[in-house]
């Protein structure tokens, strides 16, 4: 009875920590930082997958979500929803990361940042990691310091990702269905002495149309080209060999709720470090474009890793690469879907 009420008292006290801390964190917005909304993500995207068990269901809710600021110094002249913040060429942007757990487990992370979707080193403490991993307790918070590069004159999409549970290899489905479910984004733009989109050359693919009745996921992987709307297992794990070129395909798909095209960019994550889509190729992003109610698939190797155990791979693909982002609240809630940030099962390459 008395380690129920302890329980409880502890429970209660995080809450009002962390209630405290987003009032706080509301009104420096106003004096010395500005300060993105906060943003809570459920783990549990229905419309990213097309069933779920009900014991899935109930661990990735149980899990909860996760709530992030993006907050800068003022200095850097960014509005009130830190959407935007305008610096001087060579400059870093130079803030905090503001992470609220609000589930019922602790859990560990990993923070890496995207500027202009190129994976580029987050700077902690003056030391430069392309990669940064962190733990929050169950109902509670924590403000992460950080900046970045230098940065050149232009107009830069500032994209923050944070995945759960990193170094869990676990390649039972249920533990990747619950582990691969939970990646958290921010987008920022940041204009560097210039607030004007550069233009983005998107690559041609073939496209094939989504019919009306037929159930549809954003993005997945396969290892053959099979038709994004099929209901077969998703790809999650496989054995491969050391040094082994392993080609496989990414599905995306367009049918999203406002009827919209949808422009892209592809990002691929090896053990959490962007590597290009193909094997050879110069960038490491590719730009695409889809109509409404149209799909694509496009082909995509790798080498496997020589070093023995799992090796994780996941896709990321980012909406409207380059959009301006609204600074005013009620119209940024209109944009969620057109500033989304999908992403793919991670999928656990064996090497024996």
């Amino acid at each position: 009875m008395g380690v129920l009420m302890f329980r409880n008292i502890k429970k209660n006290c995080k809450v009002l920590f962390i209630s405290l801390i987003t009032i706080f964190l509301f009104l420096v917005s106003s004096s010395n930082y500005q300060v993105s909304s906060l943003r809570r993500v459920r783990t549990l995207r229905s419309r990213n997958r097309i069933s779920r068990s009900i014991t899935e269901k109930q661990e990735i809710e149980e899990a909860g979500g996760l709530g992030l600021k993006l907050i800068g110094s003022k200095s850097m002249n960014g509005n009130s929803l830190g959407s935007s913040f305008r610096l001087s060429a060579r400059d870093r942007f130079d803030g905090n990361l503001f992470v609220l757990n609000d589930g019922k487990r602790q859990n560990n992370y990993l923070l890496t940042l995207l500027l202009d979707y190129k994976q580029t080193p987050v700077f902690i403490n003056n030391k430069p990691k392309l990669s940064q991993r962190f733990s929050i307790d169950s109902y509670d918070a924590k403000m992460i310091p950080f900046k970045t590069k230098q940065l050149d004159k232009g107009f830069k999409d500032l994209t923050v990702l944070v995945l759960n549970k990193p170094d869990d290899h676990s390649l039972d489905s249920t533990s990747r269905v619950i582990n691969n479910t939970m990646v958290y984004s921010l987008r920022s733009n940041i204009f560097v002495d210039s607030s004007e989109p550069p233009s983005i050359n998107f690559l041609e693919k073939a496209t094939t149309d989504i019919k009306d009745n037929e159930q549809i996921v954003p993005i997945y992987l396969s290892k053959s080209n099979a038709n994004i709307s099929s209901k077969k297992k998703e790809w999650f794990k496989e054995e491969v060999k050391p040094k082994q070129k392993l080609r496989y395909f990414i599905h995306v798909a367009n049918k999203l709720q406002n009827k919209k095209p949808l422009p892209f960019a592809l990002v691929s994550f090896l053990n959490y470090k962007q590597i290009p889509i193909k094997v050879g190729e110069q960038e490491p992003v590719k730009f695409c474009y889809l109509n409404y109610k149209e799909k694509t698939t496009i082909a995509a190797d790798l080498f496997v890793p020589e070093k023995k155990g799992v090796h994780e791979l996941i896709v990321i693909m980012i909406a409207n690469p380059h959009m301006k982002l609204s600074d005013s609240q009620e119209r940024r809630n209109l944009q969620l879907e057109e500033e989304e940030i999908e992403h793919t099962l991670r999928v656990g390459l064996v090497v024996k």
